[in-house]
């Protein structure tokens, strides 16, 4: 057995042989093998893949004082190596599984100030770096769950809980970004006001991926009754607060246009409010335009006016105003040809899914099979990252099945 090994060999195995060595996961030669990588983590205290091994032996095979000590040990080390974070994550999990209170809130506090001090770097990189993706967000779900937990006891790690969500909710997995949310709709309007605005992008987590519309509705009309209080207590030159009236005015206003019965002469009353704030906004142009939308033939020329109108104070460029014109265009005014064009500019401002398989269907349609093909594949091959992304694509799946089954019939595969 391990037991018989001569302990002065053991710095000497290097890390692959090691592997080939472990037991069986019911063996329990394991607390020797926690003891070969505590003595190869002393001799290379700066190998991480060493350090990372060890800290998954002791979170499934290690005493509670094992995994105490080792957390203990492991916070003086991510303060000298702060961008770290596959360690951090496993410090993490092992905080959760078996920390005493203070080293709970020692966890949190630490990771606190390190999300803090490099929140916009990772925001930056997290669209283009999958390592930093395959890292971060495990990190991120981690100390979620462990600031959740531990929330009744330490009621000030709402303010991180609310930046998390204001910062990474759309790369979060559902069941992460959904336990956020909930956390933050609960929450009562005593807080700051700037966080408001999260509680208004949480009830739009229930509106567009639960279709919670009343739960939605409920939180939209607090905030804006809430807020008109404010108003009249406070003054109304309060631009942070107006800010976020004009917000939940815009969000109440999406939610009265999307719910199964929509009401667009109560929603256009709202959007009214915010375009008389800000002429310029385009996302509220957009969504009055589906507004006329909704009522029908005899507005069409308002919907596109306030289509052209929002296209043109668009800041963002993400292709998103250019794609819901098309579909107008192409679904409710019949008109292909405009609306091939409206999918092609969507696509000059962003590649995304909608635009690629709308054109693709024309494609098919017309019995231009090849680029059909090609157009398909351009959508297909479109990294799935955020919430929204992924979201589209569940919907948007049965009809690329479908062009593609036209696409085989024709000219195979």
């Amino acid at each position: 057995t391990l037991h018989s090994r001569q302990p002065q060999l053991i710095p000497l195995l290097c890390n692959a042989k090691i592997q080939t060595l472990k037991p069986k996961d019911d063996s329990s030669e394991w607390s020797v093998w926690i003891k070969i990588y505590e003595a190869l983590r002393q001799k290379h205290p700066e190998d991480i893949k060493i350090r990372s091994q060890h800290l998954g032996l002791i979170s499934r095979f290690g005493t509670e004082e094992q995994k105490r000590h080792a957390i203990d040990e492991t916070k003086p080390w991510l303060l000298k190596n702060s961008e770290d974070r596959i360690i951090r994550r496993l410090y993490l999990a092992l905080v959760s599984q078996s920390g005493n209170q203070q080293q709970k809130n020692d966890a949190i506090a630490q990771t606190t100030t390190w999300l803090q001090n490099n929140y916009s770097s990772f925001q930056n990189a997290l669209p283009q770096d999958p390592k930093i993706r395959a890292e971060l967000i495990p990190l991120l779900q981690k100390f979620i769950n462990l600031a959740l937990d531990n929330y009744p006891k330490n009621r000030d790690i709402y303010h991180i809980l609310f930046k998390i969500f204001a910062w990474f909710r759309e790369y979060l997995n559902d069941k992460h970004c959904d336990s956020l949310a909930k956390f933050i709709t609960q929450s009562t309007l005593d807080i700051p006001i700037n966080y408001w605005v999260q509680i208004i992008n949480a009830a739009n987590i229930l509106r567009d991926f639960h279709n919670d519309f009343n739960q939605a509705e409920k939180i939209y009309l607090q905030i804006l009754n809430t807020g008109k209080v404010q108003q009249k207590k406070l003054g109304a030159n309060l631009p942070e607060l107006n800010r976020i009236i004009r917000y939940a005015n815009l969000h109440y206003a999406r939610l009265l246009i999307q719910r199964p019965s929509p009401q667009p002469d109560e929603a256009i009353k709202y959007l009214k409010y915010v375009i008389d704030e800000n002429p310029k906004h385009g996302l509220a142009n957009l969504y009055m335009a589906q507004c006329y939308q909704r009522k029908g033939a005899n507005f069409y020329s308002k919907v596109r006016e306030h289509y052209q109108r929002a296209i043109s104070l668009d800041k963002e460029q993400t292709g998103y105003f250019w794609y819901e014109f098309g579909c107008f265009y192409r679904y409710i005014f019949k008109n292909a040809a405009q609306a091939r064009n409206c999918f092609e500019e969507s696509l000059k401002q962003k590649k995304n899914l909608g635009a690629y398989v709308e054109l693709a269907d024309l494609e098919a349609g017309n019995n231009n099979f090849s680029r059909a093909r090609e157009l398909l594949q351009k959508g297909r091959s479109l990294e799935r990252l955020t919430r929204r992304d992924k979201q589209q694509w569940r919907q948007l799946e049965r009809r690329i099945q479908e062009i593609d089954s036209r696409i085989v019939s024709h000219l195979g595969k």
